[in-house]
Order: C-alpha cells, then sequence, then structure tokens
C-alpha cells in the first residue's frame, strides 16, 4: 500500500515500542496524521481523513472527508 504524502519527513513520535510491537505516529505539514502498528507479520495504519485509492492503486488523502473511526493516540517519548 502506497500512501501518497507531501515529499517531506513527517514528524514521528514513537508512542509505544516493545518486544512485539511498534506503534507509531506521523504528521505531515498539511495536516494529515498517518498512525502505524507494527507486529510480527502485520501492519495496520489509519488515517485522520479517508483514504481515495487512485487510478494508479496508490491512496490519496480526502482532505474534504475527516475520518470519524480516526483514533489520535496519545504523544508518547
Amino acid at each position: 500500500m502506497k500512501i501518497n504524502t507531501p515529499n517531506e519527513l513527517p514528524r514521528v513520535d514513537i508512542v509505544d515500542r516493545s518486544k512485539n510491537r511498534l506503534y507509531t505516529r506521523h504528521e505531515y505539514s498539511n495536516g494529515l496524521i498517518l498512525v502505524s502498528e507494527m507486529t510480527a507479520g502485520n501492519l495496520k495504519v489509519s488515517a485522520n481523513y479517508k483514504l481515495i485509492r487512485e487510478s494508479d492503486g496508490t491512496y490519496s488523502p480526502d482532505f474534504d472527508s475527516p475520518n470519524s473511526d480516526f483514533y489520535e493516540c496519545p504523544r508518547v517519548i
């Protein structure tokens, strides 16, 4: 899965890091926030805006459609 993001490095917060899990928050200057949870063999990604599938198979945020299911994780570390 490729998500179209600004051509910049985001602010990255490591929320939780353990032997079996990495939970991170990525914030871009345009307001896009991606939260990812990585475990062995699994990656879950959530965005604060709904993602639209483009014709090339990539995904872009729809800034007119906030994601009501998005959970804003607390900033730790």
